[in-house]
Order: C-alpha cells, then structure tokens, then sequence
C-alpha cells in the first residue's frame, strides 16, 4: 500500500475525530452517573460526578453570583474547597479578584489548572441576565481554556 500525505493526514484527523467521539461518550456516562447519586431526601449530590469529570483530566468550572439567595455562594465555593482537598489538588491560583472592562468582575481560585470557583460581582441567581457582560466573559474565557485577567490592563482579545 502506498502511503501519502493525504493519506497520513486523513488517517491522523480520524484518530482525532474517535478521541472527541470517545470524550463524549465518557462524558455521557459521567452524567448517567448523576442518578446514582439522588440523596434520601431528594436532592442531588454533584460531588460524586465532580470528582469523576475532573478526574478524568476535563476542566470544570462552578461560579455564583455574590447576591444569590437562591444558591448561596458559600455553598459553592464550599463544595468546590471540599472536593480540591479531596483530590489533594493545590491552588494554582489564589483567590483573588479578576476584571473585565477595567473593573472588579468578581473573584477567583484555581486548583491544579483544572478546577476553578469564580464569583461575579453583582449578579444575583439568572448571572447572565444581572450582569450579561461579565457572564460572558467568564464563559468565553472557560471555553478558550484561558484564565480570568487578574489585572485591569485588557487582554489583546477583549
């Protein structure tokens, strides 16, 4: 058999195309797991699927709103803090603030550049319906892979 160039890159393109179809299918068994975890009083506990998704090497973000009174923030970013320490994961951020638009867009902490807890400021529980801006930020920076700016100075991109 003769191999081309064409040939060489088709082949590699396929191999990447069954590694994304190999993720999905893990991350749908990953969230089947979630009804496993139903509690006896009927809510649902994430911590179980949390571990799983990160352990298996997939980034995840969980952010609230500082004026939520719906989902408390202490909630989140203590199941966050609890499943970091679980998994012994150090901070590879500290909690600290991060901006967009040259102002305070609330706070963060990363642990092993796979699990992070963001905090927008002045959102209350619909975060992209208080502060549209800033939600889409913190979502177009997950799905970029990047982190929030920790400075007021733009990024080349913003």
């Amino acid at each position: 058999m003769k191999v081309t160039l064409f040939t060489m890159l088709h082949n590699v393109h396929l191999q990447k195309l069954d590694l994304i179809a190999f993720k999905i299918i893990r991350i749908q068994e990953l969230l089947f797991s979630v009804a496993t975890s139903v509690e006896s009083d009927g809510s649902i506990n994430i911590l179980p699927l949390l571990t799983r998704i990160v352990q298996n090497r997939i980034p995840v973000w969980v952010f609230s709103a500082d004026q939520d009174s719906v989902v408390p923030l202490l909630g989140s970013w203590t199941l966050v803090r609890e499943l970091a320490h679980d998994l012994k994961f150090p901070i590879t951020v500290p909690y600290g603030a991060w901006f967009h638009k040259g102002q305070v867009g609330g706070w963060a902490t990363e642990y092993r550049n796979l699990l992070t807890f963001a905090r927008v400021r002045g959102a209350a529980h619909m975060v992209p319906y208080a502060q549209p801006s800033r939600a889409l930020h913190l979502f177009s920076a997950f799905v970029r892979g990047r982190r929030l700016p920790n400075t007021a100075r733009p990024s080349i991109d913003e």
